[in-house]
């Protein structure tokens, strides 16, 4: 979601984030001619230590966001 939308605080995390989305999509329109298709998983929240710190309705809320398509 932050590769797509941006997050306060998060410039560095987004533009990692955003990088994988717009280097995938290059590909697509540079290899799909050539029959190579190409995917990003982009995954969601993982439970990891780092959620500790939100608030524990963030996630869930983030979740209910459908995904983007393009």
């Amino acid at each position: 979601m932050v590769g797509l939308y941006g997050n306060f605080g998060q410039t560095n995390y987004a533009a990692s984030k955003f990088a994988v989305i717009g280097m995938t999509k290059t590909w697509a329109r540079e290899l799909g001619r050539k029959g190579i298709r190409a995917v990003a998983v982009c995954p969601g929240f993982i439970r990891t230590p780092i959620l500790n710190q939100m608030p524990e309705e963030l996630p869930q809320a983030m979740q209910r966001v459908p995904p983007a398509s393009g």
